[in-house]
């Protein structure tokens, strides 16, 4: 289940909409899910242990004093987003409640001052533009990081000491007298 989580979100995680990104998930469920949808005798649908988990661990791991939005994946597993301090957060759960990863998506400034010095001496003259951080329980973060300069645009890979080019653009350019 986790590396279905970490291959959906290499595979897509430099495009803006976080719904791209993400599994298939059910619009009808979404919203605080602090008051599951109960049966008639009142036991939570769906999430019962496993959401149950799910919040034990964020409320321990996440002091967020903000709203958060929950959202239940089709196979079970459930996504808790919120905005912090200009980062938006998505926590994946399992459909057990168990933690999966963490995305943070942030603009390219707030790259932290060693991966940003990696991936300037590895693209000079870039310019780092956004950022998507992987955690898990791998404990090395995965970074996807849009660069670009103004005629490309790269989304490049940093796990470690290893950085590969992910995806190449070519900028177009309508301007007169330039080519390109």
């Amino acid at each position: 289940m986790k590396n279905l989580f970490l291959l959906a979100a290499f595979y897509c995680l430099h495009v803006n909409n976080p719904a791209q990104c993400s599994p298939k998930m059910d619009d009808r469920k979404f919203g605080k899910m602090d008051h599951p949808k109960v049966d008639s005798v009142h036991r939570p649908v769906i999430w019962d242990v496993g959401y149950e988990r799910a919040q034990r661990h964020f409320a321990r791991h996440y002091r967020v004093r903000v709203d958060t939005a929950w959202k239940i994946f089709t196979d079970g597993g459930f996504i808790c987003r919120f905005r912090q301090d200009e980062v938006i957060n998505e926590v994946f759960y399992a459909k057990n409640g168990r933690w999966s990863c963490t995305i943070l998506r942030y603009d390219g400034w707030r790259l932290a001052p060693d991966v940003k010095r990696d991936v300037q001496r590895a693209f000079e003259g870039y310019t780092v533009t956004h950022v998507n951080e992987i955690n898990s329980d791998a404990g090395i973060p995965v970074y996807i990081i849009t660069i670009e300069t103004s005629w490309n645009i790269k989304v490049i890979r940093v796990a470690g000491d290893q950085i590969d080019v992910r995806e190449e653009y070519q900028k177009s350019c309508s301007c007169p007298g330039v080519a390109g």
